[in-house]
């Protein structure tokens, strides 16, 4: 998820006191449950949503946080820049959005409300629901989201549902199974209703630390199409 004329994705400070976090600069708004949680050059562009494909997430705001004395629970709230925005601020659109994110034994949960600001005085409402059950060598995760991305409508009104399911033997080796399925109503032709689907596997290695070769199949009907690929990812920590 990102504006292709962006270079910058974060540049921001955090502030902690307490309980509570404070930050201001350039940030993911706070929406598209799990699938927005991961960084975006470890996801799997062929097994990922629409919404993740066109809407751009990295906006300039500000967020506070509060995360109970159990540390189970983080609540926030957060004001952004809106990504129909033509420039950051001088377009006044701006998004608002509140989030829980607990966890609780093997439950693992991102919940969040956004109003997005799509034009003056005009603004689209994102949920998203993201929980994963968390067991030592494999974890199932559904995402929910009341929205469906497009290439010119960027969002729309719709029903998104994504179950991943990760196993993993080994410290070495992982084995993702991602599935989706997408549905929303034509505004121009009533009772007509577009839906699309896609699934794939992917499985990961990691030879060494900071290391990860992987390889993805994955087919989509919207296009009739499969994919496979395989790549390389390096992290390169400079401290």
């Amino acid at each position: 998820p990102h504006d292709r004329t962006n270079w910058l994705d974060w540049a921001y400070l955090t502030y902690s006191v307490g309980n509570f976090a404070f930050t201001l600069g350039k940030d993911i708004i706070t929406t598209g449950g799990l699938e927005f949680d991961d960084y975006d050059f470890e996801v799997h562009p062929s097994l990922v949503s629409s919404f993740w494909q066109n809407f751009s997430c990295y906006q300039w705001g500000a967020k506070a946080a509060f995360t109970t004395p159990s540390e189970g629970d983080t609540f926030s709230f957060q004001f952004s820049t809106s990504p129909y925005g033509e420039r950051p601020f001088t377009s006044g659109l701006f998004n608002s959005s509140l989030e829980w994110r607990g966890e609780h034994g093997p439950l693992e949960t991102i919940w969040s409300a956004t109003a997005v600001g799509v034009d003056k005085g005009e603004f689209q409402p994102v949920f998203a629901l993201g929980q994963r059950l968390n067991f030592d060598t494999f974890s199932v995760g559904l995402d929910a989201l009341s929205v469906v991305g497009g290439p010119v409508e960027i969002m729309r009104k719709g029903i998104t549902l994504m179950p991943v399911v990760t196993y993993s033997p080994t410290e070495k080796i992982t084995l993702l199974a991602k599935g989706g399925y997408e549905n929303y109503a034509s505004e121009l032709v009533e009772d007509l209703t577009f839906k699309r689907w896609w699934g794939g596997l992917a499985f990961h290695w990691f030879p060494v630390e900071n290391l990860r070769v992987h390889a993805v199949a994955s087919y989509d009907n919207a296009y009739s199409f499969v994919s496979l690929t395989a790549r390389v990812l390096y992290h390169i920590i400079i401290l």
